[in-house]
């Protein structure tokens, strides 16, 4: 772990609007953004909460362009969903079961803290993170790519 992670829940257990804004805080001090700094590009999965004016106003505040995926499709099109998260949770798998089967009855979120750091190493690789968007066609942008992936899908 860096140290520059963040952790936040709510009441509910649902990401609110509260949780987002303070995403989009993290996310605007480890990309630079500001208003002497080029545009950037933010992809989201369309949640509600990237809709909220506050959300959208502080994006344009700090030179961010927020774009969301058309609704159904990000599982076809998103990088992360498609490179990321589904190494992410074959590897946390094999982690709780080789937990399970160590006689650690029990799978904690103590266990899933120790466990973080080797899951992140294992899938947070620049590597596999710009081979991921690459296979979405989103970079370099292939419609033919994201055509057939969704063609695939149904």
């Amino acid at each position: 772990m860096t140290r520059d992670e963040i952790l936040a829940v709510s009441q509910m257990g649902y990401t609110n609007e509260t949780i987002a804004l303070g995403w989009l805080d993290h996310f605007i001090k480890h990309v630079d953004a500001g208003l002497d700094i080029p545009w950037r590009v933010l992809l989201l999965n369309g949640h509600i909460t990237h809709h909220q004016n506050d959300f959208v106003i502080k994006c344009h505040e700090n030179k961010i362009v927020p774009i969301a995926f058309p609704s159904h499709l990000t599982h076809v099109l998103q990088p992360l969903d498609l490179g990321v998260f589904c190494p992410w949770k074959l590897y946390h798998n094999k982690v709780i079961h080789h937990t399970l089967y160590s006689l650690d009855i029990i799978y904690t979120m103590a266990s899933f803290f120790r466990d973080l750091s080797p899951l992140r190493q294992q899938t947070l690789q620049p590597f596999t993170i710009k081979n991921s968007f690459k296979e979405s066609g989103l970079l370099p942008v292939s419609f033919k790519k994201t055509v057939n992936k969704m063609r695939h899908d149904n």
